[in-house]
């Protein structure tokens, strides 16, 4: 059976007329602001992230700056109160001390750059660094 075009009742609210030119591209800068601050928004977190992620190399790293700052402190005083009895004269024995904080700084400043994260990669390809919701 056909229904019949004018049986239909006209629709309750009037027809709406075209935007204009200047609407429509007051609502495109508009836009153009939302995008550019979500976007603003998403590295802003990335930041914090990567910062959160390089908190630990950081302390490693200044942790064995430090202990290499001790051995020359302690090269300087071992020279005066090294144990003469075990080594046999000062220089000596300053000398171990002294290569045994390096040894560890060295260490410890290797592991700081291996826990460095990778920050060459593309921050919308990590999938830890924005959750799910956010992603482009």
């Amino acid at each position: 059976r056909m229904i019949d075009p004018a049986a239909i009742p006209p629709p309750l609210e009037p027809p709406v007329e075209p935007p204009s030119y200047a609407n429509l591209f007051g609502r495109l800068l508009k836009d153009g602001e939302d995008f550019a601050r979500a976007k603003l928004h998403v590295y802003h977190r990335l930041a914090v992230f990567r910062a959160s992620q390089a908190r630990a190399a950081i302390a490693l790293a200044l942790a064995g700056l430090l202990l290499l700052l001790a051995a020359l402190i302690v090269l300087l005083t071992g020279l005066m109160f090294a144990l003469v009895s075990v080594v046999g004269s000062f220089l000596w024995s300053a000398l171990i001390v002294f290569a045994a904080c390096v040894i560890i700084g060295i260490l410890l400043l290797t592991l700081a750059r291996g826990a460095l994260p990778d920050f060459d990669d593309s921050p919308l390809d990590d999938p830890i660094a924005l959750p799910e919701e956010e992603r482009p």
